[in-house]
């Protein structure tokens, strides 16, 4: 719990400082996924120290311009994200990243990588959200985790 906790900080309080995480065009990307979602999620494969097994986040997606912003408003988390695919259709795609880097990598850092894939469907999505956890102590990698979550989300607004 208190690995998930750190996590959870340290990607929020890079938000909350307004690091741009990555730069990211949206022109490909369903407007419908753009609003307020419920996020509903549970582990995949066998559970991992300090990870909740099941998990609930609001999502906020907007554009700016030609940016994707991705927000918490409860935590006041907000950032930009890079688009890594993204197309429209039936059942429209989106695949984007979060990295959030803290500490000093000449002592000790972690690297935090989220890769949510998500299929939309109305007011819904589904998808895979993909955490990768690198830890380096003197600038060499030491340990290096992969967490996968199963997603829901519900279109609040």
């Amino acid at each position: 719990m208190k690995k998930l906790v750190l996590i959870f900080f340290i990607l929020l309080s890079s938000f909350a400082h307004g690091a741009t995480l990555s730069g990211g065009v949206s022109q490909n990307v369903d407007n419908g996924f753009m609003g307020s979602w419920l996020v509903s999620g549970e582990l995949v494969g066998e559970p991992i120290k300090g990870f909740q097994v099941r998990t609930n986040q609001f999502w906020n997606l907007g554009k700016i311009n030609n940016v994707m912003v991705l927000e918490n408003r409860l935590t006041g988390a907000r950032g930009v994200i890079k688009i890594d695919k993204a197309f429209t259709g039936e059942k429209s795609y989106l695949k984007f990243t979060n990295i959030c880097k803290n500490g000093d990598p000449k002592t000790h850092q972690i690297v935090l990588k989220e890769t949510p894939e998500i299929y939309l469907s109305g007011n819904k999505f589904e998808g895979i959200d993909t955490f990768e956890i690198k830890k380096y102590k003197n600038g060499t990698l030491y340990k290096e985790e992969v967490v996968k979550y199963k997603i829901i989300g519900k279109k609040i607004y």
